[in-house]
Formats: structure tokens, sequence, C-alpha cells
């Protein structure tokens, strides 16, 4: 049934359930209400800048960092290099003719290569301090190399990863060739290639004889 012009305006409390609470324009602008939303809502703007830093500066450092990092200097970059490795029999095991690359308790110690260490035509393999090692970077910090006396003043130094796709490669000195384990690379004792995927020779190291001490430059580490 549609009202009438005589019927009484509808009475919409009388409508509302029971105990359900008025909404008086006073509870929207009371100023206790209004100043605790605006606290609230600049909290949460806060906290998602605050996120978005946490999450941002990171990445933003890692992609800008090595443009603003400084290239070490030509001189800090040679480094006295280590033989710990050696090529010899394992300890009471004399005369079984299981000859391999060992480190201690097996061989000698550990010694710094000098002019006078290896015989002309020896190579060994040795470590060095990487170029951008850092004072908390331990064992992670070092690189390896072959290295190899070429006459009383001479050495060279080859890249321990093979040219095709840098797995570490072996020296073998009775049959004075290189040997990549992974997928057959063989390389002669001059680093150039003899059989096998390598496309190229070993990577080389400069080397030079200082103070009676053979150092190596080191560089980033060379794959392929």
């Amino acid at each position: 049934m549609k009202p009438t012009d005589t019927d009484p305006p509808p009475d919409d409390k009388a409508d509302a359930p029971e105990g359900a609470p008025e909404a008086t324009a006073e509870a929207t602008t009371d100023p206790a209400l209004i100043a605790r939303r605006q606290l609230l809502a600049k909290m949460c703007v806060g906290l998602g800048v605050a996120s978005g830093a946490a999450l941002g500066v990171p990445m933003v450092g890692f992609v800008v960092g090595p443009l603003l990092k400084k290239p070490p200097s030509d001189e800090s970059r040679w480094k006295p290099v280590l033989q710990a490795f050696y090529w010899c029999e394992p300890l009471g095991a004399k005369g079984g003719g299981d000859f391999n690359w060992r480190t201690e308790p097996d061989a000698p110690p550990p010694r710094i290569i000098n002019v006078d260490t290896l015989a002309i035509g020896e190579t060994v393999p040795v470590k060095f301090d990487d170029v951008s090692v850092l004072p908390w970077a331990g064992v992670t910090g070092l690189t390896a190399a072959w290295l190899r006396r070429v006459s009383a003043t001479e050495f060279i130094a080859y890249s321990v990863n093979c040219a095709h796709l840098g797995c570490p490669v072996q020296w073998r000195p009775q049959a004075q060739l290189f040997l990549c384990p992974c997928h057959g690379g063989v390389y002669y004792a001059d680093g150039t290639v003899a059989a096998g995927p390598p496309p190229h020779p070993l990577t080389r190291y400069p080397v030079r004889v200082r103070a009676n001490l053979v150092e190596i430059a080191a560089q980033p580490l060379p794959i392929g």
C-alpha cells in the first residue's frame, strides 16, 4: 500500500534493533577519534615506507656498489704464491705407486715459492689472494693457478679453469699434460690445446720475480 499525504512520516528509530547505538553527528566530529585515525594512518604509511626501504636499499647497493668501488692499484694486484699440494705417495704407502696431489699430513708443509724453489720444467699448483678479497672472506678469498718454471728467471702461471666450461684441470707430470676431468679437454705443458672441446689455450696470469719471490698479478676469475 502506497503512503498518502495524510500518513505520518516513518519513524527510523522504531525500525532500528533494540540496543543499537545511535549515529550522531558528534561521533564523527569527535577530535579524539579523528586524532587516533590520523595517527593510525601515519603509522601505516611509515611502516610501508620502512618495509620498502628495507627491501630496496640492499638491491640498490648491490647494483650501484660495484660502480662506486675503486679499482685496485696496479701494485696491490701482485700477490706472492703458496704451494700446499705435492705430487707424492701417501705416507706409509711407499712403493704402492699411488701418486697423486696431496697435502698435509701426507705431504710436506706449505711453502712460499721463490725464484729457486722449483726446478726448470716443474709445474705445481699454487694459491694466492684474490684481487677483490675482503677481510672476512677466509678461504673463499683464495685463487688457484698452475705455476711452471720455464727458465732460470721465467715463470708461467695458468688458470686452473678449463677454457671449455671452467672445470678445474689437473696436471699429470708423467704425461706432461693438463687434463680436464669433466669433458676430456687436454692441454700441453705450455697451455695450448692438445685434444677435446676447449676453444683456446689455458688463460695465463701475469708473473714476475721481485725480491726473490715469485708473484702473480691477481685478476677476476677467468672463465672461457
